[in-house]
């Protein structure tokens, strides 16, 4: 994950939700707009981090399970309809076909081997599924 391993995200988490574009709402709403007007049964949200969006995404779209690499950024997640777990985006471990819907939000550009983490979501995502 270019060098943005567990440490780095450790150091950012206290402070994380305050950033200006985790609480824009604006923003997050323009995001949200992007993504299929429908609900889903089986969400996945690749670097979760303190939840900000999967809180919306869990409201407007559907139940959610999010992963990230940093413990301390989920720890950050309080929301009975988002189960945060910690993964690394290039070892998904969930089973081929899992999910309608994966997203991902301000994490590409962390990632170092992306051919790889793509390989991943396409693998857990079920056939017609939305990424």
């Amino acid at each position: 994950m270019k060098n943005y391993e567990e440490n780095y995200w450790t150091k950012r988490a206290g402070k994380y939700n305050k950033t200006s574009w985790v609480k824009d709402e604006d923003f997050i709403d323009a995001f949200l707009r992007m993504l299929p007007n429908k609900t889903f049964n089986s969400i996945l949200e690749v670097g979760i981090g303190t939840g900000a969006i999967a809180e919306k995404v869990a409201e407007n779209i559907g139940p959610l399970i999010g992963i990230d690499i940093s413990k301390d950024m989920i720890s950050k997640i309080n929301h009975p309809n988002i189960a945060a777990m910690i993964g690394d985006a290039r070892k998904l471990e969930f089973d081929n076909n899992t999910f309608d819907f994966i997203y991902m939000r301000n994490v590409i550009h962390y990632i170092d081997n992306q051919e790889e983490v793509f390989s991943q979501i396409y693998r857990c995502l079920k056939p017609g599924g939305y990424f």
